[in-house]
Parts: structure tokens; C-alpha cells; sequence
């Protein structure tokens, strides 16, 4: 199983590349798991992420500005670790390991 991780600064096309990547290997039939983070902007600015699981769309808020209270905090946002475990944890393991609630 070939595990890849894309890093590198805001802005430079990470989750544009991996949506290009994932809809080539599904075009030659290839299967996809993982997740990607999307931000969401309202009225232009950033007020938080999604969480994207690729194979299956399944989605979740990870962290936003306003709607978490009381979690962990990545500099403004509030951080919703229940979407790591409802949405990013499913979407890595193994498809035989995967359970949904």
C-alpha cells in the first residue's frame, strides 16, 4: 500500500494536487483512501476548515473560528476533534477496518 503525505506552505496548491492525483488513480481504477482539509471562507475571509474524506465525501467541520468552544486551539480556530474521529481516522484506516457510525 503506497501512503503519501503532501506538505508545504498556505497557498501553494497542496489540496488542488491531491484532487488531481486522486481523480487519476480512480480513472485507471485505482482506489483512493485518505482525507484532505479544505478552508472555507465567508465574505472573504478564512473562518475555518473541513475535513474530506476522498474515497467515500463523507465531511465534518475541523476547525473553525465560532463554533467550537472549549477544545484545543491551532491560532484562531477552535479545533473539533470529534471530526478527526468521525471523518479523518475512518478515512485512513484500511477499507476492511472501516466502521461508520
Amino acid at each position: 500500500m503506497l501512503r503519501v503525505l503532501i506538505t508545504g506552505p498556505p497557498g501553494v496548491g497542496k489540496t488542488t494536487l491531491i484532487k488531481r492525483v486522486v481523480d487519476h488513480a480512480r480513472s485507471v481504477g485505482v482506489s483512493v483512501y485518505g482525507f484532505i482539509t479544505t478552508e472555507v471562507r465567508e465574505g472573504g475571509s478564512r473562518v475555518g476548515f473541513k475535513i474530506v474524506d476522498v474515497s467515500s465525501g463523507r465531511e465534518a467541520w475541523l476547525a473553525h473560528v465560532s463554533l467550537f468552544k472549549g477544545g484545543p486551539m491551532v491560532g484562531k480556530y477552535n479545533v473539533n476533534l470529534r471530526a478527526m474521529e468521525d471523518v479523518g481516522i475512518p478515512a485512513i484506516r484500511p477499507p476492511d477496518q472501516v466502521h461508520y457510525l
